[in-house]
């Protein structure tokens, strides 16, 4: 299922991507990779966003640089955020996210069931 025009322009406040950066299709890709969780979508766009500014900081005059230093300083907080938000740690794959996880250590043999209701 596509994005709305209202949760394309959430996004966009979450991420301050008023400059819309990241292509609308790009938002819908990212909402279908992220199994159309909204807070795992904001934290994929913020990536997004990072990667953009971070490439520009290279090709900058020293002036222009330093604004553009500074919005990467602020999107690093603000992915930080959303990654809080979404369950996700720095740097963990989307995908990983979603799955469990198994201790080698644990001698976990199966997938735990909560259905008990312990």
């Amino acid at each position: 299922m596509a994005l709305t025009a209202a949760q394309i322009a959430d996004i966009r406040d979450y991420t301050g991507d008023a400059a819309q950066k990241v292509s609308d299709a790009k938002l819908d890709l990212d909402y279908t990779t992220a199994g159309e969780d909204f807070n795992l979508t904001v934290v994929l766009v913020l990536r997004r966003l990072l990667g953009i500014y971070f490439d520009s900081m290279d090709k900058s005059t020293e002036l222009a640089s330093e604004r553009i230093s500074q919005r990467y300083d602020h999107l690093k907080d603000r992915l930080a955020y959303w990654e809080r938000m979404a369950g996700v740690s720095a740097g963990q794959s989307i995908a990983a996210s979603t799955t469990h996880v198994y201790r080698a250590d644990s001698g976990m043999t199966e997938e735990p069931d909560y259905t008990e209701g312990r």
